[in-house]
């Protein structure tokens, strides 16, 4: 957990929330998600983890939908920011772990604006998961010699890689890769 904090109004707590089961918070998210006085969460936190969130903690959905009804960044922005200048506690509760294609660094960047400091909680990225769940490690010594976390969505759709020269580049023993859906914890 890294602390940033910039004014003496609380700071922001990002907690990565895992892919969706409530078993992959880790307990510092729990920590942080029972002591919070509202909790803002993404459309890919998993029901499991929302109902970890204590009854009397304020629960306001602002998730975002590939192509379907979604929060606007900016508005995300404004709810961070009007909390905690009303003096509450904030948890802004990501899908996986808000490092990894999240948008944490825009969410950063409008509090500092504001001058409200920020935590960050990391949470288990899929692509972690993923592979634990078939039985396998990311990485392992003499199979692999590098990993490679690829988005499959930009900020106008869907990304157009090159999956072809990525797989060509790969070093023979071929490189693990992850493609991450979004709301998936299986890698593609």
């Amino acid at each position: 957990m890294s602390d940033h904090p910039l004014s003496d109004f609380p700071p922001v707590t990002f907690v990565g929330a895992g892919p969706g089961a409530a078993a992959h918070l880790t307990l510092g998210g729990l920590q942080a998600i029972t002591d919070a006085e509202v909790v803002i969460h993404d459309r890919l936190v998993g029901e499991e983890v929302l109902d970890l969130i204590p009854p009397e903690v304020l629960r306001v959905d602002m998730g975002k939908e590939g192509f379907g009804p979604s929060a606007a960044q900016s508005a995300i922005h404004t709810e961070l920011v009007a909390h905690v200048l009303a003096g509450r506690r904030v948890v802004r509760l990501k899908g996986g772990d808000g490092g990894i294609f999240g948008r944490l660094d825009e969410e950063i960047e409008a509090l500092q604006a504001a001058g409200i400091g920020f935590r960050i909680v990391p949470g288990l990225t899929s692509a972690a998961v993923a592979a634990a769940s078939i039985g396998q490690s990311l990485t392992r010594r003499g199979r692999n010699t590098s990993l490679r976390i690829i988005t499959g969505h930009d900020m106008d759709g869907f990304a157009d890689q090159d999956w072809r020269g990525i797989a060509a580049r790969a070093k023979s023993p071929p490189s693990t890769w992850a493609r991450l859906r979004p709301g998936s914890s299986r890698a593609g």
